[in-house]
């Protein structure tokens, strides 16, 4: 058992005496032995020992059990408290000051033991805890995704330093400093927030909730959370913890392809030719406004073009077949010309298909630019 350093107070000499020589005997050391209650406080301070023997009357009328309180309510020490009596009312207040044990006078060898080894166990386990906090404190810090912890009344209790640097603060102190009102400073779209709440106050955890918010200096940005609400007993959201990803790229990239599918899209809407573009296999990819006017009808839901051969006889080549066969041939035609028929469609096709490539030239599908021909 490791040995303890022990802080004795008790205003009588002759029981502080038995207590020092029945500690020493099981093989700890006394930092320090105190009569009254306030200099029990001080000396806490001073010699942070790793257990206190609290007798609960004091020479300074400061009883045992409030000088407990007092020094649990800024230190994480185990106190032992001894009594002459073990009434009902005063061990009720020891059991609410904090005290991890009692003993009532005299004091055997074997009580002492036990809540001395009490005193050990309730040590190990806050140095357990302390590890596993600093631990906990040193991922939460180091994450390379933001994270906060917010007050459902709309202020953070807490960020590390990814979330605080996502939004352009210095550190986390300068954002929790900073952000009072997460409905105006934060969220772009008033009552975003609300509908967060909405969610969370269900129990249950809410991912991929995109937002626009605020930086510091007013600019903006396109975040996703994943959050996850804390419930208090009577089911009411005390707060929730969210892990923050910054999107903004991703939405600008969604932006500009969007942007140009739209230009795409009027360009090819302009030309009174029809034209589709197509996989290798035919699946309908993008068409023009004049081809979904006229041909729209003989692709059918499963949008695809069943083209046939010219002469519409099984067996022969078609117009799509040549191209296919040419396609990916390095030096061979860009482009394949002539008469296409489209099952279903009662006239033949003027037809310019052209490869549809990737940036690097790997042909993916075909680019066809149909005018009508012959009416069977």
């Amino acid at each position: 058992m490791p040995a303890l350093r022990v802080l004795i107070a008790e205003d009588e000499p002759i029981a502080a005496a038995l207590l020092e020589s029945l500690i020493k005997h099981e093989g700890h050391t006394v930092c320090g032995t105190v009569a009254y209650g306030r200099d029990a406080q001080k000396t806490v301070y001073a010699l942070r020992p790793d257990v206190i023997l609290m007798d609960v009357h004091l020479a300074d009328g400061l009883s045992g059990i409030a000088a407990t309180r007092e020094i649990l309510r800024d230190v994480s020490v185990p106190v032992i408290v001894i009594s002459g009596t073990d009434s009902r009312e005063e061990m009720a207040e020891i059991a609410e000051s904090g005290a991890i044990g009692f003993m009532k006078k005299p004091i055997s060898a074997d009580e002492l033991r036990v809540n001395l080894r009490l005193a050990i166990h309730h040590n190990e386990i806050l140095r357990k805890l302390e590890a596993s906090e600093l631990l906990h404190r040193s991922l939460f810090d180091n994450a390379a995704v933001g994270i906060y912890v917010c007050h459902p009344d709309g202020y953070y209790l807490a960020s590390n330093r990814a979330f605080a640097g996502m939004l352009g603060y210095s550190g986390p102190a300068e954002l929790l400093r900073a952000v009072h009102s997460l409905d105006e400073q934060v969220y772009v779209e008033a009552g975003r927030r609300g509908e967060l709440l909405r969610l969370l106050a269900k129990g249950r955890e809410v991912t991929d909730f995109e937002s626009e918010v605020y930086g510091r200096d007013g600019d903006r940005l396109w975040v996703a959370e994943h959050l996850a609400p804390t419930l208090d007993s009577s089911g009411a959201l005390q707060q929730y913890e969210g892990v923050v990803i910054n999107i903004t790229g991703t939405k600008e990239a969604q932006k500009a392809l969007h942007i140009a599918n739209s230009m795409l899209q009027n360009t090819v809407d302009a030309i009174a030719d029809y034209v589709a573009v197509t996989d290798l296999e035919g699946n309908v990819i993008l068409t023009n406004r004049a081809f979904e006017e006229q041909l729209s009808p003989y692709v059918g839901q499963e949008r695809r073009l069943r083209i046939l051969p010219e002469s519409g006889t099984a067996g022969d080549d078609s117009l799509f077949e040549r191209f296919l066969r040419v396609a990916g041939v390095s030096g061979s035609l860009p482009e394949q010309r002539g008469r296409m028929r489209i099952a279903g469609v009662p006239f033949t096709l003027e037809t310019t298909i052209t490869r549809y490539s990737t940036k690097e030239g790997a042909v993916v599908g075909a680019v066809f630019v149909m005018r009508e021909g012959k009416r069977s």
